[in-house]
C-alpha cells in the first residue's frame, strides 16, 4: 500500500514597492522591492494513502442563488441592532476581471436591507471621496478594505464607532487588523476536511459549505 507525507514551508514576503502592469516580453513596467521573513513561515503537510480505486473523484463547492440570498440574511440578522446604529449600508462589489461575485450575494444583500428597512447602496467600486461617518461598508476586495481603513484613519474616525466595516472571506490578518475586522466567510477549514473525505473514498457529493458571520470590533 502506497502512503506518505508531503511537506512544504513557505516564508512570508512583504512587498515594499510593487510593479504595476507589464510591457512586451512579460517584463514589469517598474522595478519592485520586497523582503522575505525567514522566521515567519507557513508550514503545510499533506498525508496520503492509497486505499484502492474508487472511480473518478469529483468535487464542487457551490451555492444556488437561493442559498446565497437565504444565508446572507440568516447569518447577519442576529446582529441587526448593531447594524442599525449606522444610517446607511454600502455594498461595494469591487468589480474587476479577477473578482467573481455570485448574483445571489447581491440579491441577499438587497433582500436583507429591504426586510429590515435600512437605506442601502450597491456600488461597483468604492469611492473614497464618498466615505461618510455613520455608514457601514461591506467589501469584497481586500485592497478596498485597506484603502477604506486608511481613509478612515486620515479623518481620525474609529471603525466600529464612526464607520462600520464588514469584509468577505476570513484571513488571519482580519483577526487582528484594527482590533479585528468582521467577516462573512465560508469555512475554509471545513472545506479542506470535506476535500479530504472525498479523497478517502467518497466518489461524489454535492453540499453547501459552512457560511458564517464573525463579529469583531469593526462594527
Amino acid at each position: 500500500m502506497i502512503s506518505g507525507t508531503v511537506s512544504w514551508e513557505s516564508p512570508a514576503n512583504i512587498a515594499l514597492i510593487k510593479y504595476w502592469g507589464k510591457r512586451s516580453g512579460q517584463l514589469p513596467n517598474n522595478a519592485s522591492l520586497s523582503f522575505t521573513l525567514s522566521r515567519s513561515v507557513t508550514q503545510t503537510s499533506v498525508q496520503y494513502k492509497h486505499t484502492g480505486y474508487h472511480g473518478d473523484i469529483r468535487m464542487k463547492f457551490d451555492f444556488a442563488d437561493s442559498d446565497y440570498r437565504r444565508l446572507f440574511s440568516e447569518r447577519i440578522i442576529n446582529y441587526i441592532n448593531t447594524i442599525r446604529k449606522y444610517r446607511r449600508f454600502v455594498f461595494s462589489c469591487s468589480e474587476s476581471a479577477f473578482q467573481f461575485i455570485p448574483e445571489g450575494c447581491i440579491k441577499g444583500f438587497k433582500r436583507f436591507c429591504d426586510e429590515v428597512k435600512i437605506p442601502f447602496e450597491i456600488v461597483r467600486k468604492l469611492d473614497l471621496s464618498n466615505v461618510q461617518p455613520g455608514s457601514i461598508y461591506l467589501l469584497y476586495s481586500d485592497m478596498e478594505l485597506i484603502s477604506l481603513i486608511k481613509e478612515v484613519e486620515s479623518w481620525n474616525w474609529m471603525p466600529g464607532k464612526d464607520v462600520g466595516i464588514i469584509s468577505y472571506d476570513e484571513t488571519p490578518m482580519k483577526e487582528i487588523l484594527k482590533g479585528g475586522i468582521s467577516v462573512l466567510s465560508t469555512d475554509f477549514r471545513q472545506m479542506g476536511i470535506t476535500v479530504a473525505s472525498f479523497i478517502n473514498g467518497e466518489s461524489f457529493i454535492q453540499q453547501p459549505n459552512i457560511f458564517r458571520f464573525i463579529l469583531r470590533n469593526s462594527i
